[in-house]
């Protein structure tokens, strides 16, 4: 049986410069999450029990910046930092 929890935030502000010609936005990206297995396992001849846990956090901060030269130009251009943090713990118990 799976029995996952998860948890995210995302903050941004935005905003303009030059009379609407720069569109800008900042922010910063949050998730918390849990997921467990857990249940008897029959493979025929190999059982046991799981009783696997796998916490998981990401954080991630960005910023994107669009600028409108005229009608027909605009460049699009950003970079985002990602740090994530994921492990599986194995919990397994002979029938």
């Amino acid at each position: 049986m799976a029995t996952p929890r998860q948890w995210t935030e995302e903050l941004r502000l935005q905003g303009n410069l030059l009379n609407d010609a720069i569109t800008w936005t900042v922010g910063n990206f949050y998730l918390d999450e849990l997921s467990h297995y857990g249940g008897r396992i029959d493979l025929g001849s190999f059982e046991f029990f799981e009783n696997d846990r796998i916490p998981a956090k990401d954080k991630a901060g960005f910023f994107n910046l669009d600028w409108k030269f005229n009608s027909k130009l605009e460049i699009n251009a950003g970079v985002r930092h990602s740090d994530q943090e994921k492990t599986f713990e194995y919990g397994r118990l002979g029938v």
